[in-house]
């Protein structure tokens, strides 16, 4: 049986495997994302896995069990589903200086990762709508912004940040 704790706010989930065995006993375990049986050599291993690894993405994952017998009989699957939610990224913004006849500002960026997983991409604007993951305007960390021509005044420029695991900051 496999048991492990749900939700997960980390991609690394300890599992708890166990085997009851026939008269041949356990030979090889196989701990796999999704629920087909497991085709490669290298998914087998000697003893019972204690941890595993979640695909990127927030939401439920099904991860499956799988034991083989010394004489290459295969159990059926046994699997649990966990609900990984990992933290999104943490951006805050400076710009420097504050007050500027210029269009083009320079930026000093503070970002945190607390799911550990790695930044992707920022988006900076003008405007507070919150772009989605799969926005194709997602550029590598920048130093300055150019704003669009406007009226002389107050200027609000919005960024986020997007981790690897899909998830964006909140403004």
């Amino acid at each position: 049986s496999l048991t492990s704790a749900n939700p997960s706010t980390s991609r690394t989930i300890t599992v708890d495997a166990t085997g009851s065995s026939d008269n041949v006993g356990i030979a090889k375990w196989a701990l796999v994302k999704g629920t087909a049986l497991p085709t490669l050599s290298s998914d087998w291993k000697n003893s019972a896995p204690t941890s595993f690894q979640l695909p990127l993405g927030n939401g439920s994952k099904t991860v499956t069990l799988f034991v083989k017998d010394a004489a290459g009989n295969v159990s059926a699957g046994d699997s649990i589903s966990v609900n990984m939610q990992l933290p999104e990224p943490t951006v805050t913004l400076n710009v420097l200086p504050t007050h500027t006849t210029s269009l083009t500002v320079a930026l000093d960026l503070n970002v945190t990762d607390p799911a550990g997983t790695g930044i992707v991409g920022y988006i900076l604007k003008m405007s507070n709508a919150t772009p989605d993951a799969s926005d194709a305007g997602w550029k590598p960390q920048p130093t300055s912004y150019t704003m669009a021509a406007q009226a002389d005044g107050l200027k609000t420029i919005y960024v986020w940040a997007k981790d690897k695991n899909g998830s964006v900051s909140s403004v």
